[in-house]
């Protein structure tokens, strides 16, 4: 079987504009699974939580099992829900993988970590091992721009593959396109002068019957005014 173009030259533009009617297709459907991938990423498992902390105590490194705490508000002990893994320090923030939430609890409520047991005792809570979390930024698996741009780009790369087998290899579909542009030279396109002729025609018909229908309407309008159909 030859990849290579299927009698070139004949059938030129049908050919070229079959070629561009499936490129439209096909970058508009590159563009649709763009959006669509872009929200199937958001919602694909978080490779970890990136927390901005108050600051750094030297309890925390990298390896150390972290307990995850709420907070509930002043005057409240905030209780565990759940625990994390340290997996880098950078600056203020720590990087948390391997996240395991409590029932009904997720990343985005923690208010404070702590590195020691699990448990919330009287000697823990009094540890100055616990500090505030500032900000909680969900670290994605895989960043959507880039999932959707390999998408997208599937898309496209398999596009330009079907396009170019149906407009350029394919036997029997560049036949077709090549009998179709040869019948397309045998039609007797209308000239600039009777195009105009037949758009005057038109717009003079159109404007009779707006006429004609108005005049009728405001017949029958007086008309059952009269005998007190409608309200005078």
């Amino acid at each position: 079987m030859s990849f290579g173009i299927y009698k070139p030259g004949q059938g030129y533009w049908v050919r070229v504009m079959t070629a561009g009617l499936i490129a439209l297709i096909t970058v508009a459907t590159a563009a649709w699974l763009w959006n669509q991938s872009t929200l199937i990423a958001e919602r694909l498992p978080k490779a970890g939580w990136s927390l901005d902390l108050r600051s750094i105590p030297p309890e925390l490194k990298p390896g150390e099992t972290l307990t995850l705490l709420n907070n509930p508000g002043e005057g409240f002990t905030p209780s565990q829900i759940g625990t994390g893994r340290i997996k880098s320090i950078t600056g203020q923030t720590v990087l948390a993988t391997d996240l395991a939430m409590t029932e009904k609890n997720d990343p985005t409520q923690i208010g404070f970590v702590q590195v020691g047991p699990s448990e919330l005792t009287a000697a823990a809570v009094a540890e100055p091992t616990r500090v505030s979390v500032q900000r909680r930024t969900a670290m994605p698996l895989i960043e959507p721009t880039l999932f959707s741009g390999v998408i997208a780009s599937i898309v496209i790369i398999i596009g330009a593959i079907i396009g170019y087998w149906l407009v350029g290899v394919r036997q029997q579909t560049v036949e077709f396109l090549i009998a179709t542009d040869f019948e397309m030279k045998r039609v007797n396109w209308s000239t600039r002068r009777e195009i105009m002729g037949s758009t005057v025609v038109v717009i003079f018909v159109c404007v009779v019957v707006t006429g004609l229908l108005f005049t009728y309407d405001r017949i029958f309008e007086a008309f059952f005014k009269l005998i007190n159909v409608l309200p005078k």
